[in-house]
């Protein structure tokens, strides 16, 4: 991980000195309603902490800047079958509500979280016996 968090320091930006294990980019433009919905699906996915926030965000804005996923944030979202929130109706109630706004910028910015920088993809890390980066209760991997 620290050798893939050098490289993409090299190519891409920045590594935090904080101690945070972030990875900074360049950033992202991106819709008003694209934020909104980043902000509502990290609130579904990841409610513990910063770090588990901030590594749900990576996962996402690694496959917004994949050629092999949908280059928006809600193309990746609402992708069939991908995030268990939009089909279960979690999503819908914490957009009606407004969602909180923690981690969705620094994302949308640039930063990356450094131990699942090269992570596309999560799941449930109690109802799985998947290995990869485990985060709060999710369970972060590279490919299926």
């Amino acid at each position: 991980a620290a050798a893939e968090a050098a490289a993409k320091k090299d190519n891409a930006g920045q590594v935090d000195g904080t101690g945070g294990g972030t990875i900074t980019t360049g950033g992202t433009t991106v819709s008003a309603d694209d934020l909104t919905l980043l902000a509502a699906i990290i609130q579904c996915e990841a409610h513990y902490n910063y770090e588990s926030m901030l590594a749900v965000a990576t996962v996402i804005m690694n496959r917004v800047e994949s050629s092999c996923f949908p280059n928006s944030i809600s193309g990746v979202v609402y992708a069939n079958g991908q995030f268990a929130p939009v089909w279960t109706g979690s999503l819908k109630r914490v957009l009606s509500q407004g969602p909180g706004t923690l981690s969705r910028q620094d994302a949308i910015n640039g930063s990356r979280l450094a131990a699942v920088s090269d992570c596309y993809f999560f799941l449930y890390a109690p109802s799985t016996s998947r290995s990869g980066v485990v985060i709060g209760d999710n369970v972060f991997f590279t490919s299926w």
